[in-house]
């Protein structure tokens, strides 16, 4: 897998991710997919890297990619409904987190700097209308 993040080739990089069906190339390939610009312009990346986070048990991960995608959307793209929409994801992934979780006060304080973002946001749009 290392090799193939040294080659840069996105494909086979998800063809092997999905054969290899392991926790640590899922996260390999799903850091790789990110680390690149092409994720922002495409959707099908968008998702295979919360696919490949999801099939890897790691939804802190998931929640962090949809805060900083929804960064990405607010503040580069100037595309506030996206940014709002990946924030709910982001707020939906936490609370499910939080539900199997046995240390669920732990992630209390990023939940609420969550919702403080969408209402944020959710303002933002108001005024803009």
């Amino acid at each position: 897998m290392r090799v193939l993040v040294k080659s840069g080739d996105t494909d086979r990089i998800i063809f092997f991710a999905n054969i290899a069906r392991h926790k640590d190339v899922y996260m390999l390939a799903a850091n790789f997919l990110q680390i690149g610009a092409e994720w922002q312009k495409k959707p099908a990346l968008q998702k295979q890297i919360v696919d490949f986070y999801i099939k890897a048990h790691s939804p802190e991960s998931v929640v962090t990619f949809y805060d900083s995608w929804a960064r990405t959307n607010f503040e580069a793209e100037k595309n506030y409904e996206l940014s709002l929409e990946n924030l709910r994801n982001a707020e939906k992934h936490l609370q499910e987190m939080m539900k199997n979780s046995p240390d669920a006060k732990s992630y209390e304080s990023r939940l609420s700097a969550l919702q403080a973002k969408i209402a944020n946001v959710v303002k933002f749009l108001a005024l803009q209308k």
